[in-house]
């Protein structure tokens, strides 16, 4: 995986581990919000060979997804509305070459918030330039191009503090290939099966 995307995992965390806990519940009204997690699941689309041996899938679902967007919460309703926008990734790299599947989801969920230190809920997510690339030196550059798609989600969340939470969820989706280009040259795949997407994701999100 890139580094910086592993930094910025790291990084976002961290620093709501670090926010002080506060006794109040969450005030109604809008919050920003920020995201970070991991998700496991989907079909393989490609799988890497390194010379010592040992290989690495790129999955469908995989694997690390950094977002952020806004959280309404009812004034006087256990009800709660939450925007954000994302960037899902799952890639490898190696000293000759990298692989990447990358897309942006763009989430709508509704959460019942009725449940002291719980949230349960489920919405849309409009996922947004889906493709997987790889390159290898002097060998090969290849891409695989994917209608954007709309998939369904339910997450569950847990509140350690009113405006910290992780969250265990499940996405069902599935990617359509269109394209694939290999060293500059471009071939339509629209007939091919489409790969499913579905995966199981934990993530830990912080409102403001």
């Amino acid at each position: 995986m890139h580094q910086a995307v592993q930094r910025y995992l790291a990084i976002t965390v961290l620093s709501a581990l670090a926010m002080p806990v506060q006794a109040d519940q969450l005030s109604g009204g809008l919050h920003p919000v920020l995201n970070a997690g991991l998700t496991f699941g989907g079909d393989t689309i490609a799988t890497t060979q390194y010379t010592n041996g040992t290989s690495e899938d790129i999955k469908a679902g995989g694997l690390i997804q950094l977002g952020g967007g806004v959280l309404w919460q009812a004034t006087d309703l256990p009800l709660a509305t939450q925007l954000t926008v994302n960037y899902h990734v799952d890639d490898t790299t190696a000293s000759n070459g990298n692989a990447t599947f990358d897309r942006v989801p763009i989430e709508l969920a509704f959460f019942y918030t009725g449940v002291d230190k719980w949230r349960f809920g489920g919405g849309a997510r409009f996922v947004q330039t889906p493709k997987y690339r790889s390159h290898i030196d002097g060998v090969s550059d290849k891409a695989l191009n994917f209608k954007n798609t709309t998939g369904a989600l339910v997450e569950v969340g847990y509140g350690f503090t009113p405006h910290m939470w992780v969250n265990v969820r499940y996405v069902s989706e599935r990617y359509k290939p269109t394209t694939f280009t290999n060293n500059g040259v471009t071939t339509d795949v629209s007939g091919s099966p489409s790969y499913d997407g579905s995966h199981v994701g934990v993530n830990f999100m912080y409102a403001f």
